[in-house]
Formats: structure tokens, sequence, C-alpha cells
């Protein structure tokens, strides 16, 4: 009664799943799970290497916000943004 219930509502039970599906997704969770834990550790070294200016302009520019708004939003010149964002690009190559 109840496969039958799965299958008009579009289920399917785990025996019919093949194996080999299961354990894919269970290597590509693992996959996602590594790096998510991979990008917490970079952002957390970005973090730890930039001034808490640099990081706020940082978040807002890999965002795609504009020069411009970022100066808006932190009530800086364009000019200073786009000093960070020169400072934020050399830090980031010593550390990658």
């Amino acid at each position: 009664h109840l496969r039958r219930e799965m299958r008009q509502q579009g289920l399917i039970s785990l025996e019919e799943i093949p194996s080999e599906n299961i354990l894919g997704a269970d290597d590509d969770l693992l996959s996602i799970v590594i790096e998510e834990e991979e990008a917490k550790a970079l952002f957390q070294s970005v973090k730890e290497t930039l001034s808490h200016y640099e990081y706020e302009v940082f978040s807002m520019y890999i965002k795609g916000v504009s020069s411009a708004v970022i100066a808006e939003r932190t009530g800086k010149s364009t000019k200073s943004i786009d000093n960070a964002i020169a400072r934020i690009r050399k830090k980031l190559k010593k550390l990658l």
C-alpha cells in the first residue's frame, strides 16, 4: 500500500536506487563539504590578512559592487576605495 502511494506521488524507495548512484551522491556530498571547509578556511585567512576597512571593501567588491557604490556606502572617496582594492590584491597575491 505504501509503495503504491509513493509511486503515485512520483517517489521511489531507496531499494530502487542503484547502489553506485548512492555512493556517487555520497562522494559528491563529501566533495561539497570539503570545498565548503576549504572556502571557510580561505576566507578566515583573508579576514586575518586584511584590515577591517580592507575586508569591508573586499566583501562588497567580490559581490560585484562598484567602487563608486562602495565609496558611497563607506563614506570614503572613490580614490580611497581604489587604493584599498590595490592593497587587497597585493596582500591576496602574497597569501595565495
